[in-house]
């Protein structure tokens, strides 16, 4: 089995900031957004998804 490692906050900063320097459309981006943020909360309790789409460039509210 595989060990679980706990991603910190450098790593989450380097994901949203890549996210938001992507050259694509806003509404993709904030498709890719989401599909991380849906993962990481799994990779530390203290992950916050309104900060990590804030960070990204994109708005918290995905779906609306």
């Amino acid at each position: 089995m595989a060990k679980q490692t706990t991603m910190q906050r450098r790593h989450f900063e380097l994901i949203a900031s890549t996210i938001d320097g992507l050259d694509i459309p806003q509404d993709e981006k904030q498709k890719v957004a989401k599909a991380f943020a849906d993962r990481l909360g799994d990779t530390n309790a203290n992950f916050r998804a309104v900060q990590f789409y804030l960070a990204c460039g994109v708005s918290w509210q995905v779906g609306s």
